[in-house]
């Protein structure tokens, strides 16, 4: 992977896209996930490899079809605005999937 791409892959926004998917319970399928979030795969695909980051009306978006979700943890990764639930689900899939490669 090129330095540019792995570092488009690594940005936060990406990062936490992908771990929304997982933590929602869509693990590898970004085609389930756009279809539940009302976004294309091939969209949900540019966001998370961080190709280009999602707009603004797609990021507020996610605040109606994903109960508890907070735009500002996926743009700012401020947790505070999360459900409960939810952040309880995102740091349970952290632990799961990033801690275990290191």
């Amino acid at each position: 992977m090129a330095k540019d791409a792995k570092s488009a892959w690594n940005s936060p926004i990406a990062r936490r896209l992908r771990q929304l998917r997982r933590a929602e319970g869509f693990g590898a399928s970004q085609t389930a996930f756009a279809a539940k979030i009302g976004w294309l795969q091939s969209e949900l695909s540019m966001f998370e490899n961080g190709t280009r980051p999602p707009p603004a009306m797609k990021i507020l978006g996610l605040h109606k079809a994903i109960p508890g979700f907070d735009p500002l943890w996926l743009t700012e990764g401020r947790q505070e605005g999360l459900s409960h639930d939810l952040r309880q689900r995102l740091e349970a899939n952290y632990r799961e999937n990033f801690l275990h490669a290191v």
